[in-house]
């Protein structure tokens, strides 16, 4: 019997030992909703995972390391809406988040995430606040937004879009 105690002793102190989560360390992301409020504002949620912790901007760092690119429906598919003055297209070259200059995106810093202690490895939500009205080209009723997230070791998340959004008229 007092053998017995010990074994219960010893499996209750192994069962509340709580495994922590193990994930890659590029970042993954999965668009979860976006909520509209009116034309001009909106929410849009995704959920992230990082087996490094390495999410968010340290003091000081002013990177841009969330994007959503503003992609539009031409001939029945979603593409980047390209930006142009008078009709003519902005010259075209490359960002540093591999996206044409001539697309409309909007870009965001995340405040650094990584938690204390031995156990680096998160996942959690993001909210992102639409609050400046994108400019919608007059023939859009339907739009989506592109979504990438980087970390601060510069890896690249897998690339997510939201569900078709309808424009407001």
């Amino acid at each position: 019997m007092k053998h017995f105690v010990y074994i219960i002793i010893f499996l209750a102190v192994i069962s509340s030992c709580k495994k922590e989560p193990t994930f890659a360390p590029v970042p993954v992301i999965a668009f979860e909703k976006f909520v509209a409020y009116n034309a001009d504002s909106a929410d849009c949620y995704i959920t992230f995972k990082d087996g490094n912790g390495q999410i968010g901007n340290l003091i000081g760092d002013t990177t841009f390391n969330l994007v959503l690119e503003y992609l539009h429906k031409v001939n029945g598919t979603f593409v980047p809406y390209i930006t142009n003055i008078g009709g003519q297209p902005i010259q075209s070259s490359v960002n540093r988040f591999g996206k044409p200059t001539d697309t409309l995106f909007y870009p965001y810093q995340i405040p650094n995430l990584t938690p204390t202690g031995q156990y680096q490895a998160i996942q959690g939500e993001i909210k992102v606040k639409l609050r400046t009205a994108p400019v919608f080209s007059p023939t859009d009723s339907v739009v989506k937004f592109s979504i990438t997230l980087w970390d601060r070791n510069g890896n690249q998340s897998n690339t997510v879009t939201t569900d078709e959004i309808i424009v407001p008229q």
